[in-house]
This record gives structure tokens, C-alpha cells and sequence, in this order.
């Protein structure tokens, strides 16, 4: 997070110095909302902008479906729920398509992802796939991560993918536990690197963190 946040927005929030902004809503009769917004900087006299819609239905479950498309190319759609597919559950799903054209290779990046809540069982799970198609590679990348939370415990893990090659370059997993004031975590990369760490809030004025990191190849500890 921005910590100084609060103080830039005292500054800045409302007002738009330096650069030129345009904002235009919309509403149907039957409750289509479409935005429009674009932005110009006065110095490099570089524009951008996206066009939003967003669809909301009368039923039980609440589903809103979002589709923006920024002037870079990118697309993003977002589909949201309560109460569907199970009863007292919270569904998020979002995806990015983003491809970009260089000179000498075209990369086409496709993120993922998807967050609810169920019964107190609160998960996340992302993938991101990454093509790249050039004269003399041609790579396929997927990172897929996933996390599973329960009470304040977690446990989650990611995995770096090479498609091509059928292989996994980077394995991590990771455990936690979250309380007032109080945390504790552990993760293991690749089966030879481990470590941990602590984090207590003592106070409103003191907290006390430390860590701690082993590697099996090296033997190290730091």
C-alpha cells in the first residue's frame, strides 16, 4: 500500500494539475451503465483513456458483469456473485488480455484470476500465461498461484511453468497464521530454501518482526 496516501490526496485528489481529464457516465433504461474516460499529459501531450460497461441482473444472485478496454489494448472483463454457484458465497473472476507488438517479437499476456468466500473458507487463485513469439525463441510461460484461508490460517503456493518444455523452473509453498497483532509465516522454494518469519504488534508504539531464511544447497542461514 501508498503510505503517504492520505497526505498526496490532500494535494492532488480533484485536481489535475499537469494533465487534462474527461470523464463521461451513462445509464440505460434497463440498467446498462457505460463510462468513458480519457486523459491527456500537457507536457509529452500523450493521451489515454478507457471505455467501460457494466451489465447488473434483478436475480438472486446479484451477478455484474464489467468490460473495459484501455487505449493500450488491453481488455478486461470482471464477473461478480453472491449467493451463486453455493448459498452465502462471494465469487470474483477477472481476466486481462494485454498483447504487445515490438519490433522484433509479439508478446501476448493473458491473466486470470478468482477470489470468493464460502462458510469462512476464503480462497484466491491466479494464473498467468505469457506467449512470445519471436524469429529465434518462441516461449510459452504460465504462472499459476493459488491460497486457501481459514480462521486466520493460510496456506498457499505457486508454481512457475515452462508449457514448451514440460518443465517447472520455480516451486513455492507457503503456510501462515494470522491473529490480532500477531503473525507467523513460513515457505519453502524449490525443496532447498526455507525460511520464516514472525511479526508481533506489541504496542500501539512498538512491534517487534524477525526472520529467518536456511539454504540446503549452501547450507547458509540468514
Amino acid at each position: 500500500g501508498d503510505l503517504w496516501k492520505k497526505a498526496k490526496d490532500v494535494f492532488s485528489k480533484d485536481y489535475n494539475y499537469g494533465s487534462y481529464k474527461l470523464s463521461v457516465n451513462s445509464k440505460t433504461k434497463t440498467g446498462q451503465e457505460f463510462k468513458a474516460e480519457g486523459a491527456q499529459c500537457h507536457e509529452t501531450m500523450q493521451a489515454s483513456g478507457s471505455i467501460e460497461s457494466i451489465h447488473k441482473t434483478d436475480n438472486k444472485y446479484n451477478v455484474e458483469l464489467k468490460e473495459k478496454w484501455f487505449t493500450d489494448n488491453k481488455l478486461e472483463s470482471t464477473i461478480s456473485s453472491k449467493g451463486f454457484p453455493c448459498a452465502n458465497s462471494k465469487l470474483i473472476a477477472t481476466m486481462t488480455l494485454r498483447p504487445l507488438m515490438q519490433p522484433d517479437k509479439k508478446i501476448f499476456k493473458l491473466t486470470s484470476e478468482c477470489n470468493g468466500a464460502w462458510k469462512g473458507v476464503e480462497f484466491n487463485s491466479k494464473k498467468v500465461t505469457q506467449y512470445t513469439l519471436a524469429p529465434e525463441k518462441t516461449a510459452l510461460n504460465c504462472v499459476v498461484s493459488g491460497m486457501v484461508g481459514h480462521k486466520g490460517y493460510l496456506m498457499g503456493g505457486e508454481w512457475d511453468l515452462n508449457l514448451l518444455k514440460k518443465e517447472c523452473s520455480k516451486a513455492t509453498l507457503g503456510f501462515g497464521y494470522l491473529g490480532d497483532g500477531f503473525q507467523v509465516n513460513s515457505s519453502v522454494v524449490n525443496g532447498d530454501m526455507f525460511s520464516a518469519g514472525i511479526y508481533h504488534q506489541i504496542s500501539s508504539d512498538v512491534e517487534l518482526g524477525y526472520g529467518l531464511s536456511w539454504a540446503k544447497t549452501t547450507s547458509q542461514t540468514q
